[in-house]
């Protein structure tokens, strides 16, 4: 086992995020998994939550419009506000500290 030099967030989405989801279609659903597999965020290390807290508000909106694209892909269609106000209330952040690579083959990245 391995500790790696990231801390990491898992992002699920709220009521107001399926709100918006479910009113761009005639038949609301949920993409398989979407609500039992929210999405982890790797980020570089804090020192403490006042840190972190700062990386989250200058990098929150990366993670709003993904997880907008994710449900829906038309810019067109987001909500106009997206600050970090409506983020907090979108999401539900979870917060760690410690990320334990358990896997045997190196990491692999790829760029998006």
């Amino acid at each position: 086992m391995r500790i790696i030099n990231r801390h990491a967030i898992i992002v699920k989405p709220q009521q107001p995020y399926w709100d918006w989801a479910n009113n761009l279609d005639d038949e609301p659903s949920l993409p398989e998994g979407m609500a039992d597999e929210p999405p982890f965020y790797l980020l570089p290390e804090c020192d403490d939550n006042a840190q972190f807290e700062r990386w989250l508000k200058k990098n929150y909106l990366t993670i709003f419009e993904n997880e907008l694209h994710s449900w829906h892909q038309n810019e067109n269609d987001w909500p106009a506000i997206r600050d970090y106000k409506t983020f907090r209330a979108w999401f539900e952040i979870e917060y760690g500290s410690e990320v334990f690579d358990l896997g045997s083959k190196p990491l692999v990245v790829e760029e998006m």
